[in-house]
């Protein structure tokens, strides 16, 4: 097994070797250092304090350390390139749940939400009952349906945010703080927030202090022993 590790030493990613070649996790780690600099140089609410104790680190919403096999996640977390997908390491237990996705560079993508048992190394999700996604082409995809569409004058660019609120009935897409009025339901069970990329791109998870306001009634997912 080989370790990926960011400059500062938080973020983590496991593959086996051979699966993720040396010269594609040095771009990836590369693209992941310019995007830190200019995070830091625009204040981005997306920018690491690295202060925090490891306890409570913790306590934050990020994806797992365990995604696809041929994953990368760096920034302690928060973002994703390579290829194939990833659970968050917190599932959508509260009423009321939103979340965001920033796309910092664009290829093939998809956001939404996913069970356990969803496949992260078969791209794109949505084709079965497991997850149901935004997709990069603003198709909204599960079981293999499409569930909804955004309009074609509407879909996601670089740099543009992705929002998700999830109330366990519905799905419903924000760009830029937008509603887009497209909602879509059909999965059951636990679910996480899932991302996941190919074809060079990258993806940033903003799982708190949003780019925009949430909904009324939503809030920042909860792990369980903060709700009761």
């Amino acid at each position: 097994m080989r370790q990926i590790i960011d400059k500062q030493g938080f973020a983590l990613s496991v593959a086996p070797v051979g699966k993720v070649p040396k010269e594609s996790c040095d771009r990836f780690l590369q693209a992941h250092s310019n995007m830190q600099l200019l995070d830091q140089k625009n204040h981005s609410p997306a920018a690491e304090t690295h202060s925090a104790t490891q306890s409570w680190r913790l306590l934050l919403c990020r994806l797992r350390p365990f995604p696809g096999t041929d994953v990368v996640i760096v920034k302690s977390g928060r973002r994703i390139c390579g290829t194939g997908g990833c659970l968050a390491n917190a599932p959508l237990h509260q009423n009321k749940s939103y979340f965001e996705f920033k796309i910092q560079s664009t290829g093939v993508w998809g956001v939404g939400v996913a069970t356990q048992k969803v496949n992260l190394n078969q791209v794109p999700l949505g084709r079965d009952t497991n997850s149901l996604v935004l997709r990069h082409d603003g198709s909204v995809y599960h079981n293999n349906e499409e569930k909804n569409r955004l309009p074609a004058n509407s879909l996601p660019q670089e740099g543009d945010i992705v929002g998700i609120t999830y109330d366990h009935v519905e799905l419903n897409l924000y760009l830029n703080g937008k509603n887009m009025h497209c909602p879509a339901s059909g999965i059951r069970g636990t679910v996480y927030p899932v991302v996941y990329v190919d074809d060079s791109a990258i993806l940033d998870c903003q799982f708190s202090d949003f780019y925009h306001t949430a909904p009324q009634g939503f809030e920042k997912i909860l792990f369980e022993q903060q709700i009761f």
